[in-house]
């Protein structure tokens, strides 16, 4: 895994505010957030073992970060130090319905480097995100594709040079509505379904590659090949929508390298990403594994009961 570590500073309000208006906070909270620890996170957490490579700031939120990485097993050996820089902050406001807006200052993570020779031989799968340059998760891929591991692409935030540069080296790539309709140069998403296919299928540059678009409530839809899978999403009472679509790609990797197919690994994300927005917090509200699983069993068990 490589990519952002952020410290989220989290204000909750009312009411998302619009241009030039000023609004109250009921609350302000501090997570672990930025998409690659995200992303690390979730994967940590349903038993995959995670090496991050990423950096930190040398201040004193540093070690507020790196605590709540190893809290969970996430492997931080690659996780540098940068001195005479601070790490990476993210603002977040979330309204009383769980929709938030997200403004990121870098810090250190502007300057993420890859060294290849700390790669692990046993790589089986790469992850990244577009929160970092670009150069280095292009060395990152590449070096993982010498061991033969799957990448994969979570194309967010909306880079437009990541097309060029990165869509040809991932084996998946994950985008969500609005990261869609930039790579694929329309203003909005069509509705209908047939339309959609053929934007993603725009995204694929060779036979194997699958490309993936969460639709939030709506689920998600993915075209591998020939094949296209429809993944319904789980109604939810959402809290706090931050870090759901991290949530999603973490978990989906991970289930890739325990064994699942893809169908299986997205139905798994799917509920995983619907568990995380049912609290606060973007990397603390992944779920564990057996949570996923219990969810899954009552989900049968309610289908079995319909039927």
């Amino acid at each position: 895994m490589i990519g952002s570590v952020n410290l989220d500073v989290v204000a909750t309000v009312e009411n998302l505010p619009r241009p030039g208006e000023t609004v109250i906070a009921s609350s302000l909270e501090y997570f672990l957030g930025g998409k690659g620890a995200n992303q690390a996170v979730a994967a940590q957490k349903v038993g995959v073992e995670t090496v991050f490579y990423a950096c930190i700031g040398d201040d004193s939120e540093a070690s507020f970060l790196v605590d709540n990485l190893t809290k969970v097993g996430v492997d931080v050996a690659q996780v540098k130090t940068k001195s005479k820089t601070f790490s990476g902050r993210a603002y977040i406001n979330v309204d009383h319905a769980g929709e938030n807006e997200v403004v990121v200052l870098p810090g250190a993570n502007a300057e993420l480097e890859f060294d290849e020779s700390k790669l692990d031989d046993a790589t089986a799968v790469a992850l990244a995100q577009l929160e970092t340059a670009i150069e280095p998760t292009v060395q990152f891929f590449k070096s993982c594709q010498k061991k033969h591991a799957m990448t994969i692409l979570n194309a967010a935030p909306f880079v437009a040079e990541a097309r060029l540069k990165l869509f040809e080296l991932s084996d998946i790539i994950i985008v969500n509505e609005v990261e869609l309709a930039g790579y694929c140069g329309v203003d909005e998403i069509p509705e209908d379904v047939e339309d959609i296919i053929l934007l993603l299928r725009s995204l694929i540059s060779r036979n194997d590659q699958a490309v993936i678009v969460t639709c939030g409530a709506a689920g998600a839809l993915c075209v591998h090949g020939k094949d296209v899978i429809v993944v319904a999403a789980r109604f939810t009472q959402v809290v706090d929508s931050t870090g759901a679509g991290d949530c999603f790609s973490g978990v989906l990797a991970a289930g890739i390298v325990q064994g699942l197919s893809l169908k299986e690994a997205l139905q798994r994300a799917s509920i995983a990403s619907s568990l995380s927005v049912e609290s606060k917090g973007a990397s603390a509200s992944s779920p564990f594994l057996a949570d996923i699983e219990a969810e899954i069993q009552k989900n049968q068990i309610t289908e079995g009961a319909e039927t």
